[in-house]
């Protein structure tokens, strides 16, 4: 083994990445509202979120962070996981290093885990945002095509944010905390993991 240090950091780093894969499956925010007389609630996980990239998103600017956050910490989560592996390779001696590649791809990696900390940094701040000035529009607009579909055609979105939308309620989900905390964990694992090589 030629760098213990080196294994360890980038097994963590494959461990991390994976779970901000799997997190990604769980709850990222939720909220809870009245629409006149109705109860609607709704949990958005981060696949779901990221599918809105896709299908067409609502033009809100924290919004659109948000979602191309999470689409770009996923790519770059599974870019991660590949080059840690091939550290891990090199490092057990199952690949032949090459000195000068090798550091391009530590340096690579460590900056690759940085930018997935600030993108969970940036995830979290954009849904908090979402949920205190944006969301209840959205939810407006999708009440405005039920109760017109119901007969009422002189409704608009600002008469159901003024008068029918009550006891709106939100909250960040544990996905959106934890691949924050994840983020911050990799980025941090992986700087410390390439300072070595770079006084080498």
């Amino acid at each position: 083994m030629k760098n213990k240090k080196s294994i360890i950091t980038n097994s963590i780093s494959i461990l991390l990445g994976v779970l901000i894969f799997i997190f990604l499956s769980q709850p990222f925010f939720s909220f809870s509202a009245n629409v006149a007389t109705n109860p609607i609630s709704e949990t958005k996980t981060g696949y779901q979120l990221i599918n809105d990239l896709f299908v067409g998103g609502e033009g809100n600017v924290a919004s659109i962070i948000m979602v191309f956050s999470l689409f770009l910490m996923a790519i770059l989560a599974g870019v991660m996981i590949a080059l840690s592996i091939y550290n891990l390779l090199v490092n057990t001696g199952v690949i032949k290093e090459t000195v000068g590649a090798n550091k391009i791809i530590k340096l690579i990696n460590m900056i690759i885990a940085v930018v997935i900390a600030l993108l969970g940094i940036a995830v979290i701040s954009s849904t908090a945002s979402y949920l205190s000035n944006g969301l209840d529009l959205s939810i407006a607009n999708n009440a405005l095509s039920s109760l017109q579909a119901i007969g009422m055609q002189n409704v608009t979105a600002e008469f159901i944010l003024e008068n029918l939308l009550t006891n709106l309620q939100t909250n960040i989900g544990f996905g959106n905390i934890l691949n924050l905390i994840f983020g911050i964990l990799v980025g941090g694992v992986m700087v410390y993991d390439f300072i070595p090589s770079k006084k080498n």
